[in-house]
């Protein structure tokens, strides 16, 4: 059974912002890189939403927060299972 995965409006300006800026700075293949790698990674979330490693937090309310790479990317995904 695949996961349900929601992406804030926050998370989706910030997708579109990082396209818009590799696409004017470099080009819009590497925007398209950007995009498809991003899009892999939420995939694979949600086949196997148990991925990713813990974040080392301070806060009680944040334990359940991890993160995954985005491949090729200096990018991370967080994410929490609420």
């Amino acid at each position: 059974m695949s996961a349900r995965i929601v992406l804030t409006d926050t998370t989706k300006l910030a997708i579109i912002e990082q396209w818009e800026y590799y696409a004017a700075k470099q080009d819009a293949a590497l925007a398209d890189r950007l995009e498809h790698a991003i899009g892999s990674a939420i995939e694979s979330l949600r086949e196997s939403s148990s991925r990713g490693m813990g974040c080392r937090l301070a806060s009680r309310n944040l334990t359940s927060l991890r993160w995954i790479p985005v491949q090729g990317f200096p990018y991370r995904i967080s994410l929490s299972s609420t």
